[in-house]
């Protein structure tokens, strides 16, 4: 049997026709993939760009605020030597106003913020009223984070020369950065 040329034609046609739709479909499957993943990358890039953005706002926002948060870091005191310079700081006050100054509890209290804790000092201070309550003032006005929670003061008179005396006992919390 012989096929006639219209219908090898038509079958060339029709092999044709199959195989320029199965390019399509496979261009089209293949631009929708690349498509994708071309999608996927922009936003990558747009994420990198937005976080690179941020990174020298915050990076500006350090710079600019360096000043002030050192200030504020001065207010607290920083583990351990922070403790050494404050009883320093005590100790050297108390000496200048002639004062005898014993430190009575020195205890780290765990908060819930784990960046700071809480020191608790309890200072004895016995002298002449007037230095003592000079000292008392000081306890008040540390240059750090800190507040006197509770005060006792027991006044008397020294029996050989009519001074009035003060015997103190002050408890501190002073803020310290956990370290």
């Amino acid at each position: 049997m012989r096929i006639s040329r219209t219908t090898t034609t038509c079958i060339i046609s029709l092999v044709l026709l199959f195989g320029t739709l199965c390019a399509c479909g496979f261009l089209w499957w293949y631009v929708g993939v690349t498509g994708t993943a071309l999608k996927d990358d922009m936003q990558t890039v747009q994420d990198r760009e937005i976080l690179d953005r941020e990174r020298f706002i915050l990076e500006g926002m350090l710079e600019e605020t360096a000043k002030e948060r050192a200030e504020l870091t001065s207010h607290v005191l920083q583990g351990d030597d922070g403790a050494v310079e404050l009883l320093s700081l005590v100790d050297e006050a108390a000496a200048d106003l002639g004062v005898v100054l014993s430190t009575r509890k020195l205890e780290v209290i765990q908060e819930k913020d784990e960046r700071f804790n809480t020191l608790e000092v309890s200072f004895k201070t016995v002298g002449e009223e007037s230095r003592v309550q000079k000292m008392l003032q000081l306890f008040e006005s540390l240059p750090y984070r800190s507040q006197v929670i509770d005060l006792q003061v027991i006044r008397s008179t020294d029996k050989e020369t009519g001074q009035p005396l003060m015997d103190s006992t002050a408890v501190l919390h002073v803020s310290l950065i956990s370290e």
